[in-house]
Order: structure tokens, then C-alpha cells, then sequence
């Protein structure tokens, strides 16, 4: 029997109806957020493990080493256990030249653990939007921003001359400054490069990692010297 085009029409609107109303009752049933949150704490954590368990290994190695005397030996020993210690204690990753490949491979890891949740999150925040959610969808928003919020990793108490202030560096490479000034940090060969606003600042970190120094373009000197939070008393 020939359809006229208005019951085709009807037809139609019904299937639309129908499939707004399936899609608005599984709005995230495909993308279990329980699941993505127990995959990115466990990615964390496996990046956290595989930085201490590299911090070990290279304490072996250090003591292996032939090229360097006792004390220069001691000395990166200390260092390294020290930083383990602050890491499990404050988050904060080692600087120094000798295992800055160990920090590089822990942030990456943390890279790529918040961006595969932010993935999942914003697929979510897609399906509940389409199916007119959108208070649901905000929430979801709010969640992935608490969730992958970028971890400190040091602070560094800086000097140039009689101006002091600090740098907060965090995993996704941004940096908090007084005045909430726009700024960011990344590893460049051996050295550690700042860049905000217009000033670029190329930090050269002892081997103890626990001291920079630097000169900006404009010839101006600093030093800074990594600030750990103070006890509880």
C-alpha cells in the first residue's frame, strides 16, 4: 500500500522522538566514568612506581660508576633518595641532570593518563549535551577538571637582586606566579627553560639539583633554590 507523505513524515518524527528519548536514558551508558576513574588512578600510580623503582636503579648505578670519587658518589646518592623521599612526601620530582630522563618519562606518563580520561570525560560530556543535559554535562565538566588537574612538582624561591618571588611548577608544564602571570617551563637538552610574557629565562640546575641559576636576554642574574613545604610542628 502506497505511504502518503505525511504519514512518512509522522513516521519519521516518531523515530526521531523515540531515539532522543533512548539516547537521553543512556546519555553516558556507553562511557563507564567508574571504569576511567579507576584507570587513571591506576595510571598514576604505575607512573609513580615506575619514577621511585628508576630512582632505585640509578642509585645502583651510581654506585657502579668508576668516572666519579666517593664523595661525588655520596653526593648523587643523597640526592636521590632524598628526592624518593619528597616525592612520596610532596609530589616533587627530581631536577637534577642525572635523572631528569626518569622525571621526563613520569610526566609524560601523567601526560597521557589525563589526556585519555580527558577523552572519555568529553565524550560523555558530548552525549549528555546532545540529549539537552546540560546541567549534567557541566557537572561532568567540573569532575574532569578536578580529576586531571595538574600536581605541583617543586617550588622555587627566586633572587635578582633585591626582587624575590617563586616559581610553582606544574606536571603539564605550566607555572604558578604571583600576579597569576602568564608563564610556562619545559626541559630543553640539559637545561630548564621559563618563558612569561615576554621573558625567557634558560636555568641551569646544579648537579644537585637543588639550585638554579640563570640570565635572562636583558643580562639580568637570578638564582633560585627549591623551597620543600614546611613541617607541621
Amino acid at each position: 500500500m502506497r505511504r502518503s507523505p505525511r504519514y512518512k513524515f509522522c513516521i519519521t518524527c516518531l523515530i526521531a522522538v523515540f531515539t532522543a528519548l533512548a539516547t537521553a536514558n543512556t546519555a553516558t551508558a556507553d562511557v563507564d566514568l567508574n571504569k576511567v576513574l579507576e584507570k587513571y588512578k591506576e595510571d598514576c600510580e604505575k607512573a609513580s612506581q615506575t619514577l621511585r623503582d628508576s630512582i632505585d636503579k640509578e642509585v645502583k648505578l651510581i654506585r657502579l660508576r668508576k668516572d666519579i670519587d666517593g664523595a661525588s658518589k655520596q653526593q648523587q646518592v643523597n640526592y636521590a633518595n632524598d628526592m624518593k623521599a619528597k616525592f612520596e612526601l610532596h609530589g616533587y620530582v627530581p631536577m637534577a641532570p642525572y635523572l631528569r630522563n626518569h622525571t621526563i618519562d613520569y610526566l609524560n606518563s601523567l601526560i597521557k593518563a589525563r589526556q585519555d580520561a580527558r577523552d572519555a570525560y568529553s565524550k560523555a560530556i558530548n552525549l549528555a549535551a546532545k540529549s539537552k543535559e546540560e546541567e549534567k554535562a557541566e557537572d561532568l565538566l567540573n569532575e574532569l577538571d578536578r580529576l586531571t588537574e595538574p600536581p605541583v612538582i617543586s617550588r622555587w624561591d627566586c633572587v635578582s637582586g633585591k626582587h624575590k618571588w617563586m616559581w610553582t611548577l606544574l606536571a603539564d608544564g605550566s607555572i604558578q606566579t604571583q600576579g597569576n602571570a602568564n608563564a610556562n617551563w619545559k626541559f630543553k637538552k640539559d637545561k630548564l627553560v621559563i618563558a612569561r610574557e615576554n621573558e625567557f629565562w634558560v636555568l641551569e640546575v646544579t648537579s644537585a639539583g637543588t639550585q638554579m641559576k640563570a640570565v635572562n636576554k636583558n643580562k639580568t642574574r637570578f638564582h633560585a633554590s627549591i623551597s620543600y613545604p614546611r613541617k607541621n610542628p
